[in-house]
């Protein structure tokens, strides 16, 4: 069913669910929603399956004009949206009719926000996935007609404060595990050095500034990436590998950041001041175990 047209659009929109996998062999990454805390809760306040196609909007401006009435929740960076010229409340769900206008503005706490709609949008699968990335898919362009399933549901929700993360972190430390390339690099010194993130992030990674971690060797034969993979470049500066990353590569690797770090990373702009904790592989399987588990309770 025919449910918004866009009229306009800023940076960057696309579709997203949780991404496609199995594909590294054909150099197909799995891509997905970049926060998945604020993808998920952006669904759940709507009661759609977990992998439901979102809207992600990237830094922000986006307007809709809606063609039939359905629930909308917002979640994730505050755009300070607004229905019909009135400011809605972010982390929210709400009614929308036929001619109303939805529109979003330029992000001012963090870099992504999360637009679900009752019963998710209809996207193609490609791969087993509706994600669009940098070769599947396309970015929403102004004149795109957006599907999704008919609502009755008049039903408004909000999440409590206690439910609500913190987004536009100012400092933020990311916890790691170790690669098997470790040795090849100081440790200590790495995990003692203060960086920030440079103007050269985008869904396929973060690549930040300061202290030089040099290590005792600069190149390899290119190899497998993971999400959340730490790659030092021979200029000795960290490249944080995200959802949209490439599937192999020949910088070496100090290690890999825990899934739930790499998604407030994907909140955070330029300048924003990073350091890293090194951490157990049984402590990261640990808090990863916790931090799914935690959402399936919300």
């Amino acid at each position: 069913m025919n449910m918004f047209e866009v009229l306009d659009i800023g940076v960057m929109a696309t579709f997203q669910d949780m991404g496609r996998f199995g594909y590294d062999d054909i150099g197909v990454c799995n891509t997905g929603a970049s926060d998945e805390l604020s993808f998920f809760l952006a669904n759940r306040l709507l009661n759609n399956p977990q992998n439901s196609v979102a809207i992600e909007l990237t830094i922000g401006a986006l307007k809709l004009k809606v063609l039939q009435s359905t629930r909308v929740c917002i979640a994730g960076a505050d755009t300070r949206a607004k229905l019909n010229g009135q400011l809605l409340r972010n982390w929210s769900a709400f009614r929308v009719k036929k001619d109303d206008i939805l529109e979003f503005g330029y992000a001012i706490k963090g870099q992504l926000t999360y637009i679900a709609v009752e019963g998710g949008f209809e996207v193609k699968k490609i791969l087993g996935s509706s994600s669009a990335s940098r070769y599947i898919g396309s970015p929403i362009k102004k004149g795109d007609i957006l599907n999704a399933p008919l609502s009755k549901n008049r039903q408004k929700a909000f999440y409590s404060p206690k439910i609500i993360p913190i987004l536009g972190y100012k400092e933020l430390e990311l916890r790691f595990v170790k690669g098997y390339q470790h040795k090849w690099f100081d440790i200590k010194k790495f995990t003692t050095s203060k960086f920030k993130v440079s103007n050269r992030y985008n869904k396929m990674g973060y690549q930040l500034i300061g202290d030089k971690i040099i290590p005792k060797y600069d190149t390899l034969i290119s190899e497998a990436i993971a999400f959340g993979a730490v790659q030092i470049t021979s200029a000795g500066q960290p490249i944080v590998l995200l959802k949209d990353r490439q599937t192999i590569g020949g910088y070496p690797k100090i290690g890999s950041i825990l899934p739930m770090d790499c998604f407030k990373l994907s909140q955070c702009g330029a300048n924003t001041k990073i350091t890293f904790k090194e951490i157990s592989l049984k402590k990261a399987i640990k808090f990863t175990k916790n931090f799914y588990n935690k959402l399936k309770g919300i």
